[in-house]
C-alpha cells in the first residue's frame, strides 16, 4: 500500500482581477504543487515564472492541472485571458 502524504497547504482559489497581468501563487515552503485551472474558467490560464503571459506561459483550459517540484509556491505565476478567472492549487510540504 503507499504512504499517505499529508497536504501542507490547500487553496480554495485566486482569481487575476485584470487579464494581463501575472499573480503568484501564495507563498509557502513545499516539494510539489498541483495547479488546476477553475472549471467554471472560459478562457485560458498561462501558467509560468514571473511576467508569465500568453506568449510564454504554460497553458491551461478549464479544469486541467499541471504538477511542479519546487521548493516555494512563490515561484510559480498565472495569468488569464478573461477578467476574473483563474486556478485552485494544493502542495505537498
Amino acid at each position: 500500500m503507499a504512504d499517505l502524504i499529508e497536504p501542507g497547504s490547500i487553496s480554495c482559489g485566486q482569481q487575476v482581477t485584470n487579464a494581463g497581468t501575472d499573480v503568484a501563487i501564495t507563498a509557502g515552503v513545499c516539494r510539489t504543487v498541483v495547479i488546476k485551472a477553475l472549471n467554471t474558467n472560459t478562457g485560458l490560464v498561462y501558467v509560468g515564472d514571473a511576467g508569465v503571459a500568453a506568449a510564454d506561459g504554460f497553458v491551461l483550459r478549464a479544469n486541467e492541472s499541471v504538477t511542479l517540484s519546487i521548493s516555494n509556491r512563490s515561484t510559480v505565476y498565472f495569468d488569464v485571458a478573461v477578467n476574473g478567472e483563474g486556478v485552485s492549487w494544493i502542495s505537498v510540504a
